[in-house]
C-alpha cells in the first residue's frame, strides 16, 4: 500500500536471488553433516549444497534436474568461481556501503515474506546475524564477479561499418519485427479536497487515538475495524519490517520520529491520514503498523479538477505551455512522467528503446485514447478511479514509431547493441578458455564434466 516502488518490479528483482540463496540456506541447514567439496577453482570451493540448492531452484520452477541439467549447473558454478578467483588475485574491491544497502533491502523482503524476523530465524534455525552474514557474503561475491566481467569487456567497441556488415549478414528470420510503439507522457491531477473535509477525517483518527491511549493493546482490532488500507488492515495494520526509503516519505519520517511502542498523532501522506505505531527499528530498517483513513473528494471537487485539466490542455494545444513544463508545474508525481508498461519487463520482447512501449504492453484504455494521435498531440482529460483516490489525466504522444521490420535507419542502436553484446560474450568465452590453463580446477570424479568448460 505505502510502497514507493511496484511490487511487480520488486518480485522481478528478487525472484532468482531469493530462491537460490534461501534454498541453499535451507538445504545447508538440513544436510550440513552430508555436505562436501565437489570442486575447487584455486582456493574457491564448490560445495555439494551449492549444487543441490540450484537443483532445488529448478525443481521449484518445474524444470528437469536430470544428470545433464546437474552438469550444466556445475558448469555455471565453476565459471562463477573462475571470475571470483580472478577478483581475489587482482584484489578487486566493491563498495561496502552498496553491498550493505542491497543486503538490507533483500533482508527486508525476506522478513516480509516470512512474516516476521522471528519467523525467518525459526525457519532457518540460525540467528539473524548469521543469515545477514551469509546474504552479505553472497552479494559481495556476485558484485566481485560482475566487476571482473565489466573490466574484461570494457575495451570492446564496435564501429559503424561493423554494425552495417553485421546487419547485412543477419538472416531474415533473425531480423526482429517491431509493433507500433509509443513514448507517452502523462499529467495526473488529483481533486483538491476542502480543508473542512480534511479536518473531519483527521478528527476521526483522533477519536481512535483516544481509544488507543486508553487501551494500547486494541491497535490490531481497531485497524481491522477502521483502516482503509486493504492490504494491511486484515493483519491488524502491520506492514512488517521494511528498508528505509521504501515507504511513503511522509509516513517514514513520522514513523522514525517515534520511540518504539509510541503511537503518532494523525500523519498526512499521499495516501491519507495515518495513526502509526513504531514496533521496532535498527540501523537500516523499521517495523510499523498503522490505521489509514483516506479522504474522498466530493463530486463537485472531482468536476472542478476536470475543468482545471481542460484549461491546462488548452495551453498545451495552443503551444503556450509544453507538456513537460505542465508536469513540473501541476503534477503531484513529477519524477515519473512516463506512462508505465503493463508487461513484466523480463517477459517483454526486444524494445526499440527504453522509452518506447509496444502497443501490446499498454493498458487498453491508454491505447484506445492515443491510437489515433500523432506526435505532439494530447488527449482530452481521462478519469481514473481506483481504491486509493480518483484522478484526471492527460496523455501526450512524445514519440510514435509505426510497426516495421528491423532496419539500419530506425533501429541502428538496437543492432549496435546486439553486435556489442555478441563481441563482449566472445571476449568472456575466450577468457574462460584461457583461464583454464591459469587456474587450478579440481572436480570430484563423480561430478566430472564430460565436455570441459
Amino acid at each position: 500500500m505505502l510502497f514507493m516502488f511496484s511490487k511487480k518490479k520488486l518480485r522481478c528483482l528478487v525472484v532468482y536471488f531469493f530462491a537460490s540463496v534461501l534454498l541453499f540456506m535451507q538445504g545447508h541447514a538440513s544436510t550440513l553433516l552430508l555436505d562436501k567439496v565437489i570442486a575447487t577453482v584455486d582456493e574457491e570451493q564448490i560445495l555439494y549444497s551449492d549444487l543441490e540448492g540450484l537443483c532445488a531452484q529448478l525443481e521449484l520452477e518445474g524444470k528437469a534436474t536430470d544428470p545433464a541439467a546437474r552438469r550444466n549447473l556445475l558448469h555455471q558454478l565453476i565459471l562463477s568461481k573462475l571470475f571470483l578467483a580472478k577478483a581475489r588475485i587482482e584484489a578487486i574491491k566493491v563498495e561496502e556501503a552498496v553491498i550493505q544497502r542491497q543486503c538490507d533491502a533483500y533482508l527486508a523482503v525476506w522478513i516480509k515474506q516470512a512474516g516476521s524476523e522471528e519467523k525467518l530465524v525459526a525457519h532457518f534455525h540460525r540467528p539473524i546475524k548469521q543469515i545477514r552474514a551469509m546474504l552479505k557474503g553472497d552479494l559481495e561475491e556476485r558484485a566481485l564477479m560482475a566487476e571482473v566481467k565489466r573490466k574484461l569487456i570494457e575495451p570492446v567497441v564496435v564501429t559503424p561499418s561493423e554494425v552495417k556488415d553485421y546487419f547485412e549478414r543477419l538472416p531474415l528470420d533473425k531480423r526482429s519485427y517491431y509493433p507500433t510503439a509509443f513514448e507517452l507522457l502523462q499529467l495526473v491531477i488529483y481533486p483538491k479536497v476542502a480543508p473542512a473535509n480534511l479536518e473531519a477525517a483527521k478528527q476521526k483518527l483522533l477519536a481512535i487515538k483516544k481509544k488507543l491511549v486508553a487501551d494500547p493493546t486494541a491497535f490490531a482490532a481497531l485497524a481491522k475495524a477502521h483502516s482503509e488500507d486493504p492490504i494491511s488492515a486484515s493483519n491488524g495494520g502491520a506492514l512488517g519490517w521494511v528498508a528505509m526509503g521504501t515507504l511513503d516519505p511522509a509516513y517514514e519520517a513520522a514513523a522514525l520520529s517515534l520511540k518504539v511502542g509510541a503511537i503518532s498523532d494523525p500523519v498526512w501522506s499521499s495516501f491519507g491520514w495515518h495513526l502509526i505505531e513504531l514496533l521496532g527499528r535498527n540501523t537500516n530498517q523499521y517495523n510499523t503498523r498503522h490505521i489509514l483513513h483516506m479522504v474522498h473528494p466530493t463530486q463537485e471537487e472531482i468536476d472542478l479538477t476536470e475543468v482545471e485539466l481542460n484549461q491546462i490542455r488548452e495551453k498545451i494545444v495552443q503551444g503556450t505551455l509544453t507538456m513537460e513544463a505542465a508536469i513540473q508545474q501541476y503534477a503531484e508525481d513529477k519524477n515519473n512522467p512516463h506512462v508505465p508498461s503493463l508487461t513484466d519487463p523480463s517477459k517483454e520482447q526486444e524494445r526499440i528503446s527504453a522509452a518506447l512501449l509496444p502497443v501490446d504492453s499498454l493498458d487498453p484504455a491508454v491505447y484506445f485514447a492515443v491510437e489515433g494521435l500523432q506526435v505532439g498531440e494530447v488527449t482530452k482529460p481521462q478519469f481514473i478511479h481506483n481504491y486509493r483516490k480518483p484522478a484526471w489525466r492527460l496523455l501526450y504522444v512524445k514519440q510514435k514509431v509505426e510497426a516495421h521490420a528491423m532496419n539500419l535507419v530506425q533501429d541502428y542502436a538496437i543492432i549496435h547493441d546486439r553486435l556489442l553484446q555478441e563481441k563482449q560474450q566472445q571476449v568472456l568465452q575466450k577468457w574462460v578458455q584461457d583461464a583454464q590453463s591459469t587456474f587450478i580446477i579440481d572436480i570430484d570424479p563423480a561430478y566430472q564434466l564430460s565436455d570441459g568448460l
